[in-house]
């Protein structure tokens, strides 16, 4: 039975209106050509998808093969959707009989659908409430995501919904100068599941069945060894409880919400390496400008008395000095920031510790 794609579906096509065009086929571009179109209609990448991309580079071998065989002329390769799946499909466009396809995602459209479900079945919730730092996350979170909640409070937290809690996370110290997160929402893990598991109204707490994700978003949340790390004390918990199929992930260090709703997340040895950066590029900024700061003084002192204030501001040697010290002061940050970019951990989009099913326990 022949094939066909759905119109409007393709994501990768290529015209080989002569043989040799053939060779412009790129898996790569094809999977992209997928995952693009995943982006575009759940609104977020997914993780873990097969594509069976060997299949497509399989079938392109044997039109090649065709081509020099006679047995096809001006091949069409295309991905697209027919039916439920995704498909890759080659035809001719100079022999309507001819054609080889195979699947590269069955129930694609099952997936994308899944997929777009889960994220609006997203909540966010808000467990610092009155906190101006937490009150503007929550509502940025929710506004950039577009998920459900209103970040004032727990509630409907059932099935596979996503929680994401935020509130702000304290550290400690170990006897040996480890960081750690100490407590989230002023909460200990043991306060935090019983927030979680032993609410009296059942829409507000977790069952036994529970397969979502639960992100404890606050500083240093997952920070720590498997003895001081909260959100691993939280997952051990959760699994006492009962609660075994879910997941339960935190920042990996210092976090701060963008508007885009991603977390910005530094860990304490980035830090600690940023701070030595900016302390050394501020002393070797103020010994750059010395000499020019010293001839201001110079000026005010020697030419106007350290009194004409007004000719001082207006004097076109001052203006200069100060323009050269701005100009290094914008040298400096431009180069401090492209440094501190290079730290391993500084300010990392969603860099976050997760424990549950993808972990052995």
């Amino acid at each position: 039975m022949s094939k066909s794609i759905d119109s409007g579906t393709v994501v990768y096509e290529i015209k080989a209106t002569n043989p040799n065009a053939i060779a412009n086929y790129d898996a790569g571009k094809l999977v992209k050509g997928i995952g693009d179109d995943l982006i575009a209609f759940v609104g977020r990448p997914i993780q873990g998808l097969v594509v069976k991309a060997n299949d497509a580079t399989a079938i392109v071998k044997k039109v090649k093969e065709d081509l020099v065989g006679g047995k096809c002329a001006q091949p069409w390769l295309r991905a697209g959707m027919s039916g439920k799946d995704m498909i890759f499909l080659v035809t001719d466009l100079k022999n309507a009989k001819y054609e080889r396809a195979c699947t590269l995602v069955a129930d694609y459209k099952g997936i994308r659908e899944k997929q777009k479900k889960l994220l609006t079945e997203t909540k966010v919730y808000n467990l610092d409430k009155g906190d101006k730092v937490i009150d503007k996350a929550a509502k940025d979170m929710v506004k950039a995501l577009g998920v459900k909640g209103d970040g004032k409070g727990l509630g409907e937290i059932d099935g596979s919904v996503s929680i994401i809690l935020l509130a702000h996370g304290d550290e400690d110290k170990t006897a040996s100068g480890q960081i750690y997160g100490k407590d989230f929402a002023g909460s200990s893990p043991k306060d935090l599941v019983a927030l979680l598991v032993d609410n009296k109204d059942p829409k507000k707490r977790l069952n036994p069945s529970y397969s979502g994700t639960i992100y404890l978003d606050g500083c240093f949340t997952a920070q720590g060894g498997a003895m001081q790390n909260y959100t691993k004390q939280v997952w051990e918990l959760l699994k006492a409880k009962g609660i075994k199929n879910c997941k339960v992930k935190g920042n990996l260090g210092a976090a701060a919400t963008l508007k885009s709703g991603d977390e910005l997340v530094t860990t304490t040895e980035a830090e600690k390496a940023g701070d030595k950066l900016t302390a050394k590029a501020q002393k070797d900024y103020e010994k750059q400008i010395a000499p020019a700061q010293a001839k201001i003084e110079e000026i005010w002192k020697k030419k106007y008395g350290g009194k004409d204030k007004d000719g001082f501001k207006n004097d076109p040697d001052v203006a200069k000095l100060n323009a050269a010290i701005e100009k290094a002061r914008n040298d400096a940050v431009k180069k401090l920031e492209a440094e501190l970019k290079k730290i391993p951990g500084y300010e990392v989009k969603n860099l976050v510790g997760q424990f549950g099913l993808t972990r052995l326990n």
